[in-house]
C-alpha cells in the first residue's frame, strides 16, 4: 500500500472516529434532557386542553391563518 493510501485511510478512520464520538455525546445529552422535554410536552398539551373550548378556538384561528 502506498503512503498516500495509508494517509488517506488513516485520515478517513480518524474522521469516522471523531464523528462517532460526537454522535455518542449528542445522544447522551439527549438522553439526559429527554425526560424533561417529554414532561413539558405532555404538561403543555394537557394545560392547553384543560380549557377545551379555548383550545378549539385557538386551533381554528391557527388553521384560518394558514
Amino acid at each position: 500500500m502506498g503512503e498516500s493510501k495509508k494517509a488517506f485511510a488513516r485520515s478517513y478512520i480518524n474522521e469516522i472516529t471523531k464523528e462517532a464520538i460526537f454522535t455518542d455525546r449528542k445522544r447522551n445529552e439527549l438522553l439526559k434532557i429527554w425526560p424533561q422535554i417529554f414532561y413539558e410536552m405532555v404538561y403543555s398539551s394537557l394545560t392547553d386542553m384543560s380549557d377545551l373550548q379555548g383550545y378549539m378556538k385557538k386551533c381554528m384561528e391557527e388553521l384560518e391563518k394558514g
